[in-house]
């Protein structure tokens, strides 16, 4: 049996792009999937940043813009859809330890978000093969652990199958789906792609990042829900691209 999908990632509520949002919901539409995935950072969390911060909101407002997004994308994905949350290092710090009071903590966990009724959490952030991964066949999902630049192939053969894709978000950089190499001349049998943020990509905090290959994506694809090795690929992905940083900001 095959299934489609759509992975996205990084709307960091209540920062969330709405154009890119809206385009989001074009490729639902034109895909129609089976599973509509969020790779994690739902929340931007700045109430439980480490970083002082003067933001003009509050949780409650990141827990609103976040149901209203999610409800949105599960209106234009319709009812036969099955809807994935993966956990990201934001959304873990509304309900980690040292960052908000242990006694106000249980009201400040996102799975308890009414909308979340209607998603499956998939993963925790939890650099993990089993608790910090959701599978669909050899299709591995992760919000993502490392930045540098060989971490998808890094995170690929540390999370994901021979022979099989690993799609995350977390950097923000868009990357197509690629091939794992060992050097530069020897590949191995794992790939692994980028979906890149759905968020505002010129927020203020972030001047601190260098934002040049930050961009906003989506991972499309299509894989078969096989629970047996197989040696020889049983999925097909494509990164689509809506912008990028350049195309919007000053570089």
């Amino acid at each position: 049996m095959n299934v489609k999908f759509i992975a996205f990632s990084c709307t960091h509520c209540p920062l969330e792009d709405p154009e890119a949002i809206r385009w989001l919901h074009q490729q639902i539409e034109d895909v129609k999937p089976d599973y509509v995935i969020h790779l994690g950072d739902l929340l931007e969390a700045d109430s439980a940043s480490r970083f002082p911060a003067e933001n003009p909101w509050d949780l409650k407002d990141e827990f609103d813009a976040a149901e209203r997004m999610l409800s949105g994308i599960r209106e234009v994905g319709g009812p036969d859809c099955t809807y994935v949350m993966l956990e990201g290092n934001h959304d873990l710090a509304v309900r980690d330890q040292n960052r908000i009071d242990k006694r106000l903590r249980s009201l400040c966990d996102w799975r308890d978000l009414k909308e979340m009724d209607n998603w499956v959490v998939g993963a925790e952030y939890n650099y993990c093969r089993k608790r910090g991964v959701y599978r669909l066949g050899q299709v591995a999902f992760s919000h993502g652990f490392e930045c540098g630049s060989n971490a998808g192939a890094q995170q690929s053969v540390y999370l994901g199958n021979e022979y099989g894709l690993f799609v995350w978000g977390h950097s923000h950089r868009p990357e197509q789906v690629q091939q794992t190499m060992w050097t530069k001349t020897r590949p191995l049998r794992y790939w692994h792609a980028n979906a890149g943020s759905l968020a505002n990509m010129d927020r203020e905090y972030m001047r601190r990042k260098r934002k040049q290959m930050w961009g906003q994506a989506c991972v499309v694809g299509e894989c078969a829900l096989t629970k047996s090795p197989r040696l020889s690929r049983c999925w097909s992905a494509e990164t689509r691209i809506f912008r990028m940083y350049g195309d919007t900001y000053e570089l």
